[in-house]
């Protein structure tokens, strides 16, 4: 790719420009990486409402990185404005495929009731699966939650984490 190739300084203009011609020709891998040159200014001016329209064509597609990307532009309101509910739904569809670190941000939207109603059980149930998935700050972030759920609750989360298969890419959630 032009922006890694033989160890040279990357063309980011030239990036861009490719990019976007696969972009327009519904590449959603080019769609993530273009919405990421814009959100970066990288050989394009910084536009975060660029970045949330190619991550949203790309995350519509199923692109798990597009939809965590799509998540946290809504969370902070970057090109967007806020919205807590709909950053949950791209990180529900990011954490469904198997995104550790969307896992991660859904089970803190459920453990503070951002976007969604509070939910303990739920969120100790999602920093399980992204524990299992690698991310060691989830073992840690769960302690507390355990301590106050019920062992019917706990076991009901570990059984659900334990069984849980990421799904193949999924469009708009």
């Amino acid at each position: 790719m032009l922006l890694e190739a033989n160890h040279a300084k990357p063309d980011y203009a030239q990036s861009a420009l490719w990019l976007r011609k696969a972009a327009e020709q519904g590449s959603a891998e080019a769609q993530f990486y273009l919405a990421g040159l814009y959100e970066a200014g990288r050989g394009v001016e910084r536009d975060f409402g660029q970045s949330v329209l190619w991550n949203l064509k790309a995350a519509d597609a199923g692109h798990a990185d597009a939809q965590y990307a799509l998540a946290l532009l809504y969370a902070t309101g970057k090109g967007t404005p806020k919205d807590k509910p709909a950053s949950v739904r791209w990180f529900r569809a990011a954490a469904e495929q198997g995104l550790a670190e969307a896992q991660f941000n859904l089970a803190q939207r459920y453990q503070h009731g951002q976007g969604v109603e509070t939910n303990l059980a739920e969120a100790y149930m999602w920093f399980a699966i992204a524990a299992k998935n690698g991310l060691r700050d989830a073992i840690t972030e769960s302690k507390p939650i355990k301590a106050e759920l019920a062992p019917d609750q706990i076991l009901q989360a570990e059984k659900s984490a334990a069984a849980f298969v990421p799904k193949r890419a999924s469009s708009t959630p």
